[in-house]
């Protein structure tokens, strides 16, 4: 029975992927619940290891882009 509901909630998240608010009606309240705990969890241990790498992290999780040089290079002839 578990596995039958989980198909059907599978299909019916695809279905209406482009209708997010319908999508929401169909799909667990749990599963929702349990994959941004998972996403936050995972952002907060990859800022943890930014942090002590020195590596500057942004507040997404994602290491921070290296700055853009102030003058470009000079070119010679």
């Amino acid at each position: 029975m578990v596995e039958r509901v989980g198909a059907i909630r599978k299909t019916a998240a695809h279905l209406f992927r482009r209708h997010p608010e319908i999508a929401r009606e169909v799909t667990s309240a749990y599963e929702r619940r349990r994959r941004a705990a998972a996403r936050r969890d995972k952002a907060r241990k990859a800022a943890e290891a930014g942090q002590a790498n020195g590596k500057p992290v942004e507040a997404n999780g994602k290491p921070a882009a290296a700055p853009a040089p102030a003058a470009p290079a000079p070119t010679t002839p």
